[in-house]
Order: C-alpha cells, then sequence, then structure tokens
C-alpha cells in the first residue's frame, strides 16, 4: 500500500503540473473579446463543456453568419438620386427697353404648394399626383427661380438696374412672381412634357398704396427629349430650364415694348392689364 500511495501521490502532482491544453477550436483571447461584446454568450464560450461543444461552435457560427448579414444589410446604401438646378440659359441683349432707366427690385419668387418642394413633381391624372422621393432639385423651386430670374432680367439689360429684395438701393418698380405650375406631366407616359406656368406683376409704389403697371400671365410645355428611361430626371430638369426660359424671354420682350404710364395719384386700376398667353412647343 506504500507503494500504491506514493504513486498516487505522484499522479496527482503530476496532473497539477501538467501543462495545460487548449481545447480544439476558438482560442481564450478571441473568447473572452467575444464575451466582453455579448455576455449572454459567455458562458458558452469561455466554459463549453464536453457534451456542449457541438450546441456551441452551431451557435458561434451562427452568430458570425447573423453579424455579416446585419453588417451588408447596415451598409446597403438607399438609391441617393439625382439633384437639379433650373438652368434658363442666358438671355439676348435687348436693343432698346421702356425701363432702360428704371431701377427694378425682383420680389421672392413664390411657387404654388404642390410644386414647392425639392422633390420633381408628377402629374399622373386629371387630377392625380406623384413626388419624386429620390430626384429632384438641389435647392427648392423658390430660391432657384428667384436667383435664375434675377440674373436675366440684369444679363438682358431691359433696366437700368436689377436688385434683390434684401437690397437697400432705392427701386422704381417691383416685380412679384407667382409659378402656379412646375411639374412632370406624365399622362401620356410616351410623350412626357415639362410645364411651367407663371403670372408676374410689375407694381409701381406711390407711399403706402401701389399699382400694377404691367400683369402677364404664360404657359409652357416642353416635351421630354427622347430617353432610354420614360422618366430620365435629366430630361425633365432640362425641359424645365427650357419652359422656364420661355416664360423669361416672353416677358422680358413685353417689358421692352411696355410703355410706363406717366406718374398719377389716381386710385389703381382694377382692369386686366393684358391677356393671358400660352406657349406649347411642340
Amino acid at each position: 500500500m506504500t507503494g500504491s500511495g506514493v504513486l498516487l501521490t505522484w499522479k496527482k502532482m503530476d496532473r497539477s503540473h501538467r501543462p495545460r491544453v487548449e481545447e480544439p477550436g476558438m482560442s481564450r483571447g478571441a473568447a473572452s473579446d467575444i464575451a466582453q461584446v455579448n455576455p449572454f454568450f459567455s458562458t458558452f464560450i469561455m466554459q463549453p463543456s464536453r457534451g456542449k461543444q457541438p450546441y456551441f461552435y452551431a451557435m458561434v457560427l451562427l452568430l458570425l453568419l447573423i453579424s455579416m448579414s446585419a453588417g451588408c444589410l447596415v451598409r446597403q446604401a438607399y438609391p441617393s438620386g439625382e439633384r437639379f438646378g433650373v438652368d434658363p440659359g442666358v438671355p439676348a441683349a435687348v436693343e432698346a427697353s421702356a425701363f432702360r432707366d428704371v431701377v427694378l427690385r425682383v420680389e421672392p419668387v413664390r411657387v404654388a404648394p404642390p410644386f414647392a418642394t425639392r422633390k420633381f413633381t408628377y402629374r399622373t391624372g386629371e387630377a392625380t399626383y406623384e413626388a419624386d422621393y429620390y430626384n429632384g432639385f438641389i435647392d427648392t423651386p423658390d430660391r432657384l427661380l428667384t436667383a435664375s430670374l434675377t440674373e436675366w432680367l440684369a444679363a438682358s439689360g431691359a433696366c437700368r438696374a436689377v436688385i434683390g429684395a434684401d437690397s437697400a438701393a432705392r427701386d422704381d418698380v417691383e416685380l412679384e412672381t407667382n409659378v402656379v405650375e412646375f411639374y412632370g406631366d406624365y399622362r401620356q407616359p410616351k410623350r412626357p412634357y415639362a410645364v411651367v406656368a407663371v403670372r408676374f406683376f410689375l407694381l409701381e409704389r406711390h407711399g403706402a398704396s401701389s399699382q400694377v403697371v404691367l400683369e402677364r400671365r404664360y404657359t409652357a410645355a416642353v416635351p421630354l427629349e427622347p430617353s432610354p428611361r420614360n422618366d430620365d430626371p435629366a430630361a425633365l430638369a432640362k425641359a424645365l430650364g427650357l419652359a422656364w426660359r420661355e416664360m423669361l424671354s416672353q416677358f422680358t420682350a413685353d417689358l421692352r415694348q411696355h410703355q410706363p404710364q406717366p406718374t398719377s395719384h389716381k386710385p389703381p386700376s382694377m382692369e386686366r392689364p393684358a391677356e393671358n398667353q400660352g406657349i406649347r412647343i411642340e
């Protein structure tokens, strides 16, 4: 028994000093890192029993697959769409104008609420409109149209000077602009149009009152250029710019031909100064 006791003691000491052999699979350092991130799995990762090893590896594999799938979903970006301006181009110089010596103040353009958004608006039925949540304008239409209107009139030379609404300079007349239609007409999907309708009011102020000296309304429908896509946003943006150009060109021509009335202190006339004019480009 003495020999057996010595042998038994030697075996216990041998086991206590035997180097620890890592279980096959995940290292303790990697397991510790995952356990810190997700303590719920710390019991299964840090201390897997021999009976639970298949379950443990299956859970780790499932966790990795879920993490990779979630990462792909997070990284998947929604379509960013495209952003466009409204470019009417450069006007032709006005040779002569009755407003050559007039300082014109351009008030901010007001756009009707259905079309005042940055999103492109499509007309799909007689009373049905849809918004494009991916493609649209780089800024709100009122700002884009106000900037291009001011630049157009200044470059045309129709007036001595053209100033913005926030200018401290003194003006002679003011221009108010209301855009009542500004959309893409897709009621005929194979032949869509860009539609723009505008009302211009040229005001001459007399103290606290004002008088409308020129009023015009124009409507333009410009077909979109052929494109592989019927709903090509670039084609719509270009057509809207051309339609806006027609509005500005016609108004500049009417401004040049209009003869300002002599200043008077009579109450402003309520008669309509001019008939509505429509433009349709085929």
